[in-house]
C-alpha cells in the first residue's frame, strides 16, 4: 500500500487521493526516477484489499487521467477479489467493466507488480497482460491463482484430505497447491509474468521498465485523432 509507493517513489514524496472514498485501494501520483507517474496499490490494512465498486471507480478514474497525459501507470497487487460483503452484483459489472476498459483501451505505459496475493478478479482485473499491461513483475513470495489456496484445495483437492489428520494434510495440500500451481515462477511459465523480483530490486527495475516504456511509447509516430 501506501508504505510501498513512499518506498519506490523519489525523496518518499508521493500524493494519494481518495483515501476516504475507497481506502481498500491506493491511487495518487509520484515520482519516480525522475518520472511522474500515476499509481494505484492494494491497501491491505482495508477490507484485506479487496476490489469493491468504489475501488473500480476510483482505479477508473486515475487510469483515464493518467492516460489522457500519457502518464505511466504503477500499479501494485495484493488483492484477493471481490469484496464478499457486497452483494449488489450490478455495481461490480458497472464498475468493474468500466476499469476494464480503462486499461484495454489505452496507450500511456503501464507497469505492474504483484507484490503479495492475485487471486481470481485480482489478477485478471489488475494485473492480467491481455489488458494491455507492459510488464508485469511478481515478487518472490507472492501467490497468484485462480482461487486462493484454501479454496482450490477445498474445491478440487477434497478428496485427498485422509481421515483422522484433517489440519496436518489440509495445510499440506494448501502448501502444495501453492508451491506446484500458484506460485510466481508457474505464472511466469504461463507467459503472465516477466519476471520475479526480490523487494530490494523492485525500485531499479521499474525505473528501468519506465524508461524502456517511455522511449517505446516517443519513437511511436503521433496518430491524429479525429
Amino acid at each position: 500500500g501506501e508504505a510501498l509507493i513512499a518506498e519506490i517513489s523519489d525523496k518518499k514524496n508521493y500524493i494519494r487521493l481518495f483515501a476516504e472514498y475507497a481506502p481498500e485501494i491506493a491511487v495518487g501520483f509520484a515520482s519516480v526516477g525522475g518520472v511522474g507517474c500515476a499509481y494505484v496499490a492494494s491497501e491491505r490494512s482495508y477490507r484485506d484489499g479487496a476490489l469493491t465498486p468504489a475501488a473500480c471507480r476510483v482505479i477508473t478514474k486515475i487510469q483515464k487521467f493518467a492516460d489522457a497525459f500519457a502518464l505511466p501507470m504503477l500499479t501494485f497487487v495484493d488483492c484477493p477479489g471481490f469484496d464478499n460483503s457486497v452483494t449488489d452484483n450490478a455495481f461490480y459489472l458497472e464498475s468493474a467493466s468500466a476499469m476494464c476498459d480503462s486499461f484495454a483501451f489505452s496507450s500511456n505505459p503501464k507497469i505492474t507488480t504483484v507484490i503479495g496475493r492475485a487471486y481470481g478478479p485480482g489478477f485478471v482485473y489488475m494485473a492480467s497482460k491481455s489488458l494491455g499491461l507492459g510488464t508485469c513483475f511478481a515478487l518472490t513470495d507472492s501467490v497468484i491463482s485462480a482461487l486462493s489456496p484454501e479454496a482450490s484445495v477445498a474445491f478440487l483437492w477434497n478428496d485427498k484430505i485422509k481421515e483422522g489428520d484433517l489440519t496436518a494434510s489440509r495445510e499440506m495440500l494448501e502448501l502444495d497447491w501453492r508451491e506446484k500451481y500458484a506460485s510466481p515462477n508457474d505464472a511466469a511459465l504461463c507467459g503472465e509474468v516477466d519476471d520475479i523480483l526480490t523487494p530490494s530490486e523492485l525500485r531499479p527495475r521499474i525505473v528501468s521498465a519506465l524508461y524502456m516504456l517511455l522511449g517505446k511509447l516517443r519513437s511511436q509516430p503521433v496518430r491524429r485523432k479525429r
